[in-house]
């Protein structure tokens, strides 16, 4: 499945239905490790992937799997918004800001985005994914939980729940959120963290690998360790 944007309304649709997304073009904005999974994921469901765009200029021409990078950012100049998608395949190591900040900037230009849902992934008639979200395989979600715009759900993650996860998360490898917990806007939590049930994580925290989260977190820093606790303050905050 693939979920598809326009005009600020979600919709979840299966990729075997004829028109929409499955007749446009599809663009991967960023060449790394992500873009390349999200790339097989939606091949893999008859979308037409055109390539990807990357700012690396030492990139350019080469080709990922059989799908070239066309070059960077401004070759989307040139194509036209209404036949073609992107997919927000930069991923956050330290913080989720590049990945927000490129998928406001090509929003502004007046392109869609789409995303989409490993047929490995379990996600509950009962959850509402309220953006173009990319959930990878071995994924957990569970009813009662809502999904913002261009989240992330790595592969193994999961979502209990009635949980509320904000626009711009990433949950990585093998992350665990239990029930009721809430995520603000921009949330990283890192791989095989674990979040007990009904924190609060302020917009924009980092929450470190391996992390055991038992209080709620503000916005704007980083928690680590088991129980975790700040380790830093971000910038900006």
């Amino acid at each position: 499945m693939y979920i598809s944007r326009s005009n600020g309304e979600f919709r979840m649709v299966r990729s075997a239905v004829g028109g929409g997304v499955t007749d446009k073009r599809i663009v991967i904005v960023g060449a790394g490790g992500h873009g390349r999974v999200i790339a097989g994921v939606l091949r893999s469901q008859g979308m037409h992937v055109l390539g990807f765009v990357d700012p690396d200029p030492c990139i350019k021409g080469k080709m990922i799997d059989g799908m070239p990078i066309l070059g960077g950012d401004d070759v989307l100049l040139d194509m036209n918004p209404g036949e073609t998608f992107l997919v927000n395949a930069i991923g956050a190591v330290r913080d989720t800001v590049r990945r927000r900040a490129v998928g406001e900037r090509l929003t502004k230009l007046g392109f869609a985005w789409v995303g989409c849902i490993h047929s490995r992934a379990s996600v509950d008639s009962g959850a509402k994914l309220m953006g173009d979200v990319q959930i990878m395989a071995g994924a957990i979600i569970q009813g009662g939980t809502a999904v913002g715009a261009q989240v992330v759900v790595n592969t193994g993650a999961v979502v209990d729940h009635d949980c509320l996860v904000g626009g711009y998360c990433h949950i990585a490898t093998g992350a665990t959120l239990a029930g009721g917990v809430v995520l603000g806007r921009g949330v990283l939590v890192g791989a095989g963290a674990v979040i007990i049930q009904n924190i609060q994580v302020g917009e924009n925290a980092v929450v470190a690998a391996g992390a055991v989260v038992v209080s709620n977190v503000s916005p704007g820093v980083m928690v680590a360790g088991v129980p975790a606790v700040i380790k830093k303050t971000l910038v900006g905050y």
